[in-house]
């Protein structure tokens, strides 16, 4: 009861679920139970007896995001105190020469994006791990239930393009695959890219993310 990202799941699940009626609530709630929360849990005992860090991913992840946070403010507060100059389109993204007056600026800055990008893929890698073999096969089992003379076709090239398909539709692994190309971005041509990830460090916010997930959840 103490695993984090079952806690993670039974927040979400309270803020997504049907409210239009009583009866829609607690047949929402039902079947998220039965179609989602027992199959997530197995998956996350499963994992927990895997070896470190495969059975802490929730810690890795939070331990990421923290990291994500500090750096993104490190980054773009640095580039603010020392970015010399206004941007030119007769200078190429990447010439740090022109904005950044010492080498030692740019190299700390390198040496923070580097952290940034390691932080954005393990992030991703966890979130893998975590969740999208569950997701996987919560949205295989719901495809044969609602076509239950196909699933002859699960055999062949069909099933691997379902998994694929199923596989990008987790939308926080989509968000996070954003933010490590993002931050490779960064890291490859400018610094000043890094000033994006200003809104992921807002909704690491508690108030601004419930702001933000209700305008995801309402959209």
């Amino acid at each position: 009861k103490n695993q984090s990202l079952v806690k993670d799941w039974q927040e979400d699940c309270i803020n997504q679920v049907d409210r239009s009626g009583p009866e829609a609530k607690l047949q929402d709630f039902s079947e998220r139970v039965c179609d989602e929360y027992i199959g997530f849990v197995n998956h996350q005992f499963g994992l927990s007896k895997k070896p470190f860090p495969l059975n802490a991913s929730g810690e890795v992840m939070a331990t990421a995001r923290s990291f994500i946070v500090i750096l993104t403010m490190g980054i773009t507060g640095m580039v603010a105190l020392v970015y010399d100059g206004s941007y030119s389109k007769s200078h190429k993204m990447g010439e740090f020469d022109v904005h950044y007056p010492k080498k030692w600026y740019v190299w700390i800055l390198l040496a923070l994006s580097v952290a940034h990008f390691t932080c954005a893929v393990l992030l991703t890698l966890f979130h893998v791990v975590a969740y999208s073999q569950w997701q996987i096969a919560t949205g295989i089992d719901s495809w044969k239930e609602e076509n239950p003379g196909l699933h002859h076709r699960l055999n062949g090239i069909y099933g691997t393009l379902l998994m694929t398909y199923f596989f990008f539709q987790d939308s926080g692994l989509v968000a996070k695959l954003l933010l490590a190309g993002v931050s490779y971005l960064g890291l490859q041509f400018d610094f000043l890219i890094y000033s994006i990830h200003l809104m992921y460090v807002c909704a690491q916010v508690e108030t601004l993310g419930k702001v933000f997930e209700a305008l995801y959840i309402t959209r």
